[in-house]
């Protein structure tokens, strides 16, 4: 399996994850609450 190129990001707050998503323009997606990284 070939994975695709992703960006993984880790933000400390809600300012910082919100100031990610501006940035990417509604490329992206939230996952929280899991413990594996998921490339979408």
């Amino acid at each position: 399996m070939i994975l695709p190129q992703f960006q993984y990001h880790q933000p400390a707050t809600l300012d910082e994850a919100l100031s990610i998503a501006r940035k990417n323009d509604g490329e992206f997606d939230f996952i929280a609450g899991g413990t594996d990284v998921l490339p979408n």
